[in-house]
């Protein structure tokens, strides 16, 4: 079996019998705004209790994409039935709603600007069409049966402004690029920095943690740093956590019992 990686001239353990490990994660936090190539550092320190071990690393991610409800202009909706409409009319119900919803960071508002395939004057909005979006649940039966048997549905001109409800970014479109960096002794663990669906998997729990083989032990004080390059045209939270425990009683920490007897004896 592998031993795990340790700093040169990392201080020899003691003897198991002195030693004890407790359950520790540590854990990254990364704003992306949804602009490629757009690189984000965030770092961590272990503590001087002893040195942390590394085993796992997972991650998982926040869209900033709010959940809400949109449809056609009240002038449509007078008609009470479910008419022919036009993508333009779409976006004209998206836009009056996404305006005042919760605003994108301004970051993501100027990147969406930039690219206007929507072109409905709203970021939120073209964010919503790139992202996808279904029938409100609390009318999809009626509508869905009105289309199949093509007849009028009995809705409101209420039900029709709401006739969509927007959806989050699925786990799977998610992607970027990221490297671990031991700050205390320099060493980097990887040849370039990786694809997150190369190293650790998608973020919807199908394969969601990354066994570290062999695990990797960071000495005490050590700054433990995370890159992250954005792929994906999507803003949001990225969490990223190394899954580990700590090491107590380590010689030349504070949790060291042969200091703290020697101590005693004087």
């Amino acid at each position: 079996m592998n031993a795990p990686y340790s700093p040169p001239g990392f201080a020899e353990a003691p003897p198991a019998a002195e030693q004890r490990s407790i359950p520790f994660d540590y854990s990254f936090t990364f704003r992306l705004s949804g602009i490629a190539d757009q690189l984000a550092s965030s770092s961590v320190t272990v503590s001087s209790e002893g040195p942390f071990v590394a085993r796992s690393i997972g991650y998982g991610m926040v869209p900033d994409t709010p959940r809400f409800r949109f449809g056609l202009a009240p002038a449509a909706a007078v008609q009470r039935n479910i008419p022919a409409f036009s993508l333009r009319q779409l976006a004209d119900g998206l836009e009056r709603r996404s305006l005042v919803s919760s605003p994108l960071t301004a970051a993501a508002e100027r990147e969406l600007r930039v690219r206007k395939v929507a072109r409905t004057g709203s970021p939120l909005a073209e964010m919503v069409l790139r992202t996808g979006f279904r029938l409100n649940p609390e009318t999809a039966d009626v509508v869905l049966d009105a289309l199949l048997q093509n007849r009028p549905a009995p809705l409101s001109a209420s039900a029709f402004e709401n006739l969509f409800e927007s959806i989050a970014v699925p786990p799977e479109l998610f992607q970027f690029r990221y490297a671990l960096y031991d700050q205390g002794s320099g060493r980097a663990f990887q040849s370039e920095p990786i694809l997150n669906t190369a190293g650790l998997g998608i973020a919807d729990g199908g394969r969601p943690f990354r066994e570290l083989v062999p695990p990797i032990t960071f000495a005490p004080q050590t700054s433990i740093r995370m890159d992250v390059t954005e792929v994906s045209p999507f803003p949001g939270t990225l969490h990223v956590a190394l899954h580990g425990y700590k090491l107590l009683g380590t010689s030349g920490t504070p949790t060291d019992l042969r200091r703290l007897r020697r101590r005693a004896r004087r």
